[in-house]
């Protein structure tokens, strides 16, 4: 593994995340910790994204069951002793209208808000229908726009566009070929993620 990107400020504005939680959960958190101990000078890691499988996420192949919230809040209270933010991604952008107030989903983000000393962790949401239901029942959850938001627009994103989006979330996660534009990038109002993934 190449780490000079984790000790070198090659992209100072480049905030790191890890991925895979609910899938590797003891796993990614074991990494997020080791890192930190035995990289010197190691660039903060941000956060652990976890995509639970449930009415607002995409499952690609195969099929997953719901996760169970004996190893989600496992994975919580384990990430809060480290003081390891987690988002949840919510990566669905075409749930169905009678699953938007999903009881399942509302309970994973109510123990995502619980297990929170850092007061960072956050749900990144595709739809957004389901951000105004979190924002709604959740006010102080920090709501990210996740990719697929902008990967199912018809036409490529322009800045206007993820200025609209910083209108409702706090954070905009980039379609990749925005990341390539230095003009579109210039003219963004706020906070904006590359979507950069350590794995």
């Amino acid at each position: 593994m190449n780490t000079d990107y984790f000790t070198r400020n090659y992209m100072p504005g480049a905030r790191w995340s890890i991925g895979g939680g609910l899938l590797h959960g003891a796993t990614m958190l074991q990494l997020c910790e080791g890192i930190a101990k035995e990289l010197p000078g190691i660039l903060h890691l941000d956060c652990l994204h976890a995509t639970p499988a449930c009415a607002w996420s995409v499952d690609w192949s195969p099929q997953r069951p719901l996760t169970a919230p004996t190893t989600y809040i496992q994975l919580l209270r384990i990430a809060a002793e480290l003081r390891q933010p987690v988002c949840l991604s919510f990566d669905n952008p075409y749930v169905a209208q009678n699953l938007l107030e999903d009881d399942f989903g509302l309970f994973l983000v109510s123990e995502l808000l619980q297990h929170n000393p850092t007061k960072q962790n956050a749900a990144a949401v595709a739809d957004d229908r389901v951000a105004m239901v979190l924002r709604r029942n959740f006010p102080k959850l920090p709501l990210i726009a996740h990719m697929n938001r902008s990967v199912c627009e018809e036409a490529e994103p322009d800045a206007a566009f993820y200025n609209q989006l910083l209108g409702m979330y706090q954070a905009v996660q980039l379609y990749p070929a925005s990341t390539r534009n230095p003009q579109l990038l210039a003219e963004l109002q706020q906070q904006y993620f590359l979507d950069i993934f350590l794995l």
